[in-house]
């Protein structure tokens, strides 16, 4: 019973942070300005490096450079990374915060939308089988 209420109450903070991102980003891509950044550099931080099988992984985030409708030139790192460098010089869709510019995102539905909703269905997933398990459901169901 202990495991299950130490599931429940992490699920339910993988949930609330979930929403919260939600909620945030759906303010953003509301009020926000969106704009065309270009990728100046990637960054990568060892202390990220991972390995798999042997292999090396690096994780690489885009250094970005835009300017806001009232010139400002803003330089930033984008917060989602991956194992492959971007190409410098290309462009991408970004959204700004126009009261705080060094609040931006990658202007795109998975960003913005899809991954925060699949943190709250795991979150809420996590509370259903904690729920379901504390109340001897799961193990009805596995017996039959």
């Amino acid at each position: 019973m202990k495991t299950e209420v130490i599931i429940i109450i992490i699920s339910s903070v993988i949930t609330l942070v979930g929403i919260l991102i939600f909620i945030r980003n759906w303010k953003l891509s509301k009020n926000g300005t969106r704009t065309i950044a270009k990728i100046t550099g990637n960054f990568h931080s060892a202390a990220e490096d991972s390995y798999d099988n042997g292999r090396h992984i690096k994780t690489f985030y885009p250094l970005i450079e835009f300017t806001t409708v009232k010139g400002l030139v803003i330089k930033g790192q984008l917060d989602r990374g991956s194992n492959v460098e971007k190409e410098i010089g290309k462009k991408i869709k970004i959204i700004y915060d126009s009261d705080n510019p060094d609040l931006f995102k990658t202007d795109s539905f998975v960003v913005l939308f899809l991954i925060p909703i699949i943190v709250i269905f795991i979150g809420i997933l996590g509370n259903v089988w904690g729920v379901l398990e504390m109340n001897g459901v799961l193990n009805i169901l596995i017996e039959q």
